[in-house]
């Protein structure tokens, strides 16, 4: 498999926004979209968690923190989507700070969108995946979480 290649601006991206301590888990029943994340984010120095499948994926966020995790939406035991509404409700039942969830899919149509989006995800990516989209995706999320909430961090008057 040909290695994928970041682009000046994706680089410039994973360098504002990513620390070599970053650690993303990948939820992803094929192995081949395994190995491209894989790829794009290894040699930037980003720890990769893989699971095959979305009850294996709340079973590994359960046990360990992660920074963003990448959720394909259709997989086998438990598709990507209820594996989403499940991560969510753990993290309102203890209070837990809300881990930003990207969706991959073949599926990038406005609807499917708005599909992952109600389940609770933060973004959806279509796939293939690209390095600049993925970077660019991740670099994104991470932004928007640690955005203070303007209407809890100013006090009312």
């Amino acid at each position: 498999m040909e290695k994928p290649v970041l682009s000046d601006e994706a680089r410039s991206c994973y360098r504002e926004a990513l620390t070599e301590d970053t650690r993303v888990l990948l939820a992803e029943d094929h192995p081949v979209n395994q190995r491209v994340v894989e790829l794009i984010l290894k040699p930037l120095g980003i720890e990769v968690v893989i699971t095959g499948d979305g009850e294996a994926a709340i079973e590994a966020f359960s046990e360990s923190k992660f920074d963003v995790i990448l959720m394909d939406v259709r997989m086998p035991v438990m598709d990507g989507l209820t594996a989403t509404r499940q991560i969510r409700e753990i993290e309102a039942e203890h209070s837990l700070a809300r881990t930003p969830i990207i969706m991959l899919s073949a599926n990038a149509m406005p609807v499917h969108k708005a599909e992952s989006i109600e389940a609770g995800a933060d973004a959806h990516v279509g796939k293939p995946i690209t390095p600049d989209i993925l970077i660019k995706a991740i670099k994104s999320a991470l932004h928007n979480a640690h955005e203070p909430d303007l209407e809890t961090a100013i006090p009312a008057e």
